[in-house]
């Protein structure tokens, strides 16, 4: 253990070194210092120690933190004009992703020192025709379905952000999305160390080139890749909407999975499923009750979005953190902006969260109580 003498001379090294990069780059503040981790390793100090002496110099206005990004050198520097948009399709309250993405967003803007504008698609170009809005740092474009940036957006030479989990946009912005492929392989690993070794996957997307449905290719790719790491086949196990069945057309998920899930619901050697999301484990259900198919052949099940339906029938399902969107697409704005980020376009992906249920043991419906418990009411038809 270091004496009190030799942690005293580290400490004043320390502090010497953090002095002379104020003074080194008094002509151009902003500059990051080394993390706190960095700085305890260098210097031999613990990360308490540089912590404090960080504060010291903090309360002496000539550095700063910002959590989650770091220590920069100077005061806060950042305008009140700074302004980022997220546009959006709609703000209604009932697309509660959006909402929760929308908190992510501002709460993180507002932690770096900016300010934020949540605009619909209609109301940022009605605003830019106008000469409404004030001078734009960023732009962070949330929307789910639709691919294609409005034109007032992409005329503007300010750092921009994609949420999309398809790759076919990489080159025109920075992207968040979550991360679907690891997801797939996620719930089907939890599925394989449960004793599964007959998993079949009931997708929402008809080919891989399906941009409404990318997630529900991704989710499939991973459950793929973890079939195949343990030296199981995949083939044929993989389950799709007929081609007659168009979601323009019928507009629900669970009505696409239902159509899909038919043939499966009839196979006694799948004893699990991963399902795209949870409105495909809702057709699921469906479809295994029409076939009337007993309670002891129920597969085990896996979605996505732990939506509160399938969490009152006990379905097995991937949180989606949609704040957590909210908060890596301001980060990768913000940080373009002040070039912390500067180069090719970055893909950040979030994590899932697996909230495990009833509905993923091995012969989890041989009880008939269990199973019941997952029963839904047949007098209604499919959903979304």
């Amino acid at each position: 253990m270091a004496s009190r003498r030799e942690t005293e001379y580290k400490k004043a090294q320390l502090k010497s070194y953090i002095r002379e990069e104020c003074l080194r780059n008094q002509a151009k503040p902003n500059k990051l210092l080394p993390p706190v981790r960095e700085l305890a390793d260098t210097f031999g100090l613990s990360a308490m120690l540089v912590w404090q002496i960080l504060k010291e110099f903090e309360a002496e206005g000539l550095i700063y933190t910002i959590p989650r990004v770091g220590t920069f050198i100077g005061p806060p520097t950042q305008p009140p004009s700074e302004f980022y948009v997220m546009l959006v399709r709609s703000l209604e309250r009932s697309r509660w992703h959006t909402w929760q993405t929308r908190e992510g967003f501002e709460e993180r803007i507002a932690a770096l020192g900016g300010a934020t504008l949540v605009l619909t698609h209609e109301m940022f170009a009605h605003c830019t025709h106008k000469r409404q809005l004030p001078p734009i740092a960023g732009i962070f474009y949330f929307d789910e379905e639709n691919p294609v940036w409005p034109q007032e957006a992409k005329m503007r030479r300010v750092p921009k952000v994609q949420f999309r989990s398809s790759n076919a946009f990489l080159r025109m912005c920075d992207h968040v999305s979550f991360d679907d492929r690891d997801g797939g392989r996620r719930a089907t690993q939890h599925l394989l160390q449960l004793g599964h070794r007959c998993i079949a996957f009931l997708g929402l997307h008809k080919n891989d080139l399906d941009l409404v449905f990318d997630w529900s290719v991704q989710r499939e790719a991973g459950w793929k890749e973890a079939i195949l790491q343990v030296g199981l086949s995949p083939q044929g196990l993989a389950y799709h909407p007929p081609e007659s069945l168009s979601y323009q057309t019928i507009y629900s998920m669970e009505a696409l999975a239902y159509a899909a899930a038919q043939p499966l619901a009839l196979r006694e050697d799948v004893t699990a499923v991963v399902c795209a999301n949870d409105s495909a484990a809702l057709g699921l259900l469906r479809a295994l009750q029409s076939a009337n198919i007993p309670h002891n052949r129920w597969p085990a099940i896996v979605g996505f979005d732990d939506q509160p339906e399938v969490a009152i029938h006990n379905i097995s399902s991937f949180r989606l953190p949609w704040h957590e969107i909210g908060r890596t697409a301001a980060d990768i704005l913000w940080e373009r902006r002040h070039n912390l980020l500067t180069g090719s376009f970055q893909h950040r992906y979030v994590t899932m969260v697996l909230i495990q249920r009833l509905t993923s043991p091995v012969q989890w419906s041989h009880s008939a109580e269990r199973a019941a418990l997952t029963l839904l009411d047949t007098a209604t038809g499919p959903a979304d």
